[in-house]
């Protein structure tokens, strides 16, 4: 699945201008992130001793604080992190560490996970051209602008990074055979960065065995040894065993929680359903035209691209019910249940169908789905009141947030610009398809 596109780069570009222009205020995600890189930078070390006071994301053993997450944001962000800190140590600003200034940090952003989403965004493209020319287009502008992969672009959160780099192993795995080791590395850092990409390296593990069998799935494997071998020298640091992931040793408010089950994964419940689904922030409230994405993937199914169709389909399961069994989908503070996202892009594929086949349903609920998202991007990191129930107490509680300065209106001109291309696009290819 890889097919060039017309227009690509100023498609890319255009994603960029209406996603990544919106600067959130400094958090404790960013501080838990951007401190591991710190302490390798300034320290050598992996733990987070001196700026332990300052988040909440945090993990405690042995004496000594570090973050909970997985290290691999703060080796991507560490050649920023560094540059940045040369050039404050220049200006005078070395006395303040980055997590300070706000342009420091929507750089560190953009150059982590903005680079995530577009590179997810580039991957879509090139797959949805290559199963009906012409669809790249309106494919990728929806899921960049249509769904929460947008709005975290501009955090520090590992998501857009973990869907670019795991969708990038499944385009990967379906070219050729040689290509598989590529593949199994690409697998391995998602997991590096997100532990639960883990599940879509199984997903694509099995969908490499099928095609390319057992020497497929070992070159698979050995690909994607260094990145194993890296997380698993990171924890015999942090925590005194290869096999120790910093989910165990959580110190925070959701220590409890986090230590029941599997890292915080019980069973699916109702509730959970209700906040992945439902909620203020839920897909089905944000991003709709997920459910034509969903059809879509039938389509495919039954277009006969079965095998491929069967890895989006499984991926999008297996998160949805992990999701559902999570104590808290959301995370904490987020634009919406963000541990889904790194597996939009596989759900989003399902769009070249669902724009095929399904036109009108599936446009109304990418308008709406724009529409939203914009709104929820340029103020969920304002104000975040959206927790746990669909009251008035809503997205729109934050409709007064809003500042009416110039940014605002050349962000949302920006994705108006976008969907206007994305639509002439795809009216273009439904003409030299119908000839």
């Amino acid at each position: 699945m890889w097919q060039r596109y017309p227009r690509e780069r100023l498609l890319l570009c255009i994603v960029a201008i209406s996603a990544l222009g919106v600067i959130n205020l400094p958090n404790v995600q960013d501080i838990t992130r951007l401190a591991l890189s710190r302490s390798i930078a300034e320290r050598g070390s992996v733990d987070i001793d001196p700026y332990h006071r300052l988040t909440t994301d945090r993990a405690f053993y042995n004496g000594h604080w570090y973050s909970d997450k997985a290290p691999g944001l703060s080796l991507i962000a560490l050649p920023t992190v560094e540059a940045l800190r040369g050039i404050d140590a220049v200006t005078g600003r070395s006395h303040l560490p980055v997590w300070k200034l706000v342009g420091h940090i929507w750089l560190i952003r953009v150059l982590t996970s903005g680079i995530g989403l577009l590179a997810a965004a580039f991957l879509l493209g090139r797959a949805a051209e290559s199963l009906r020319p012409g669809y790249a287009a309106p494919v990728v502008i929806t899921f960049a602008l249509g769904t929460i992969a947008g709005p975290l672009g501009v955090t520090a959160f590992e998501h857009d990074v973990a869907a670019a780099l795991g969708f990038g192993a499944f385009v990967l795995a379906t070219r050729r055979a040689t290509l598989v080791p590529l593949a199994g590395a690409l697998g391995g850092a998602a997991v590096f960065c997100e532990y639960q990409a883990a599940l879509i390296v199984l997903v694509v593990a099995l969908y490499v065995a099928f095609r390319y069998r057992w020497h497929g799935l070992l070159r698979f494997c050995a690909g994607g040894a260094p990145f194993a071998i890296g997380l698993g020298a990171y924890n015999w640091a942090a925590f005194g065993s290869p096999l120790h992931l910093s989910y165990k040793y959580v110190a925070n408010q959701y220590t409890k929680d986090q230590q029941q089950g599997f890292f915080g994964i019980g069973t699916p419940t109702l509730h959970g359903a209700h906040l992945l689904f439902l909620d203020g922030k839920g897909l089905l409230v944000v991003s709709p035209v997920v459910v034509a994405a969903a059809a879509g993937l039938v389509l495919l199914w039954r277009r006969g691209i079965r095998a491929e169709a069967a890895v989006c389909i499984a991926v999008t399961l297996l998160f949805i019910f992990a999701n559902m069994a999570y104590f808290e989908p959301y995370g904490g503070t987020s634009p919406g249940p963000r541990f889904f996202v790194p597996a939009l892009p596989f759900l989003a594929l399902g769009l070249v169908d669902a724009y095929h086949r399904l036109l009108v349903p599936t446009a109304i609920l990418a308008i709406w789905s724009v529409s939203v998202t914009t709104f929820d991007g340029l103020t969920w990191g304002l104000l975040d009141r959206l927790y746990y129930r669909f009251t008035p107490n809503t997205i729109w509680a934050r409709a007064p947030v809003i500042k009416t300065h110039g940014a605002i209106y050349i962000l949302i001109a920006a994705v108006g610009l976008a969907v206007a291309y994305g639509a002439s696009e795809l009216a273009r290819a439904r003409e030299i398809a119908a000839r």
